[in-house]
C-alpha cells in the first residue's frame, strides 16, 4: 500500500508519495505539478518561485 504524507513548506504543500527508496515528493507551483526524489530540490524550487515573483 502506498503511504501519502502531507507537510507544507512557504505555504505550498509537499506530498510525499510512496516508502522507502520509492519515495516522490510532488508539489504544485504556480498551477503546475512539480515531482522530485529529492525533498531538498523541491524546497529549492518553491524558494526559487517565490524569490522571482514581486
Amino acid at each position: 500500500m502506498v503511504k501519502l504524507k502531507k507537510n507544507i513548506y512557504r505555504g505550498y504543500l509537499i506530498k510525499k508519495i510512496g516508502r522507502g527508496k520509492k519515495i516522490v515528493f510532488t508539489a504544485i507551483i504556480n498551477e503546475q505539478q512539480w515531482a522530485s526524489m529529492i525533498e531538498s530540490d523541491l524546497k529549492k524550487t518553491i524558494d526559487a518561485w517565490i524569490d522571482k515573483t514581486p
